[in-house]
């Protein structure tokens, strides 16, 4: 079994998506039942938690979603008080400006919102942690982050409520929405980044 700590979670349609890191092995992973779905609302994950797991690696997988597995079994070990270091004791995160996030291949739209595509190349996977360079403040009215004297702004997924401000220097995660177009036949598919926590 492996040792994962959880490290995400957000509401989806039909469940929530949860994410994690994988301790014994130093790989991301997003943690699906054991049929393939997503965890549904009654799961036992929360975040900060590390937990004993036994899963398989998704068959078939899209790129640059490559973290999805499916849980076997589980087993609960304990709380992390202070997730955000833990974290970064173990992984790397991204200290640059928002434009070098995954692997330097985001585009943006004419209203600052990052996103992957074919085009321009894909990043090694789909999640990461980025140590903020500058202060991310709240949109007004939308469940948004705007980076402070930039016009980037990102969406915010995670379930923890909304602050007015993220300080710079704060960790937090950012994550790939899965392959979407609002019209297939005439645009191309896009990967949008998401903000899914902050610790």
């Amino acid at each position: 079994m492996k040792k994962v700590v959880i490290t995400s979670k957000t509401r989806m349609s039909k469940g929530y998506c949860v994410g994690g890191y994988d301790v014994s092995s130093g790989k991301y992973v997003r943690l699906l039942t054991s049929n393939g779905n997503n965890q549904g609302y009654d799961t036992q994950f929360e975040i900060g938690e590390s937990w004993r797991i036994r899963y398989e690696s998704r068959q078939n997988v899209t790129p640059p979603h490559i973290e999805d597995v499916m849980v076997k079994k589980q087993i609960f070990i304990k709380r992390i008080p202070d997730l955000s270091t833990y974290i970064q004791k173990r992984v790397a995160p991204f200290k640059g400006c928002i434009t070098g996030l995954f692997n330097n291949k985001l585009g943006f739209t004419r209203n600052g919102s990052p996103y992957i595509n074919q085009s321009n190349g894909l990043p090694d996977n789909s999640v990461g942690f980025w140590l903020t360079t500058k202060e991310l403040c709240l949109v007004e009215g939308k469940s948004r982050y705007k980076v402070k004297g930039e016009y980037y702004e990102v969406k915010y997924v995670g379930l923890q409520p909304a602050v007015e401000s993220i300080p710079v220097g704060t960790l937090v995660r950012v994550s790939l929405a899965r392959w979407w177009s609002p019209a297939p036949e005439e645009f191309e598919e896009r990967c949008y980044m998401q903000l899914s926590g902050w610790y």
